[in-house]
């Protein structure tokens, strides 16, 4: 990857985050309110489900990554796993406040392909267009968006089974698939 087309998506990011900032504070306020869920059923079942598989977690700024051997350096292994979006400040008071806002996974399908594989796909303009959602949010929260990423090694059923409990304890704002059963239905009215 040419570090220009990483100028492209920094330039196309950092543009509109920008414009986002130059609002008003009502218009902010009204742009940068987000619906978050906290269900503590949902909190308690699925995290016993996560706790099970030990998830060992690591982080790196989104904004951070100038090439994608960057991500090689961070991420030194083949292995399948689990990604998240979250935004937080630079500056946290107890680690917080962050809000998870996408949740992903590798392996997908039993392609065997890499975590690290999967995350660059995030650094590319024309594979971010694809995901509406995903786009909005690096837009809109551009130098606070950190990726949390876990390594593990697993079939696409085990894989799949963790994504849906991780979605399901954190109910991110830009996840439209892979949701628990009984939160399917919900999801799709949200």
């Amino acid at each position: 990857m040419k570090t220009a087309t990483l100028d492209v998506l920094d330039k196309a990011l950092s543009q509109e985050f920008h414009e986002w900032q130059l609002q008003d504070f009502e218009r902010r306020k009204r742009n940068y309110t987000e619906s978050i869920v906290m269900d503590i059923p949902n909190w308690n079942r699925h995290y016993l489900e996560i706790e099970a598989y030990n998830l060992q977690w690591n982080e790196f700024k989104y904004d951070t990554i100038d090439n994608l051997v960057a991500i090689d350096e961070i991420i030194n292994s083949e292995e399948t796993g689990f990604y998240m979006f979250i935004v937080k400040p630079n500056e946290c008071i107890y680690d917080m406040p962050k809000n998870v806002f996408y949740i992903g996974m590798s392996g997908d399908n039993n392609s065997g392909r890499s975590l690290k594989d999967r995350l660059k796909d995030y650094f590319y303009l024309n594979k971010i267009k694809k995901r509406d959602k995903v786009q909005r949010l690096l837009h809109k929260y551009y130098p606070n968006v950190y990726v949390a990423y876990s390594l593990h090694n697993a079939g696409t059923n085990i894989l799949k089974q963790i994504e849906s409990s991780l979605i399901g304890f954190f109910y991110p704002l830009c996840n439209i698939n892979d949701f628990p059963i009984e939160l399917k239905q919900d999801k799709k009215a949200f």
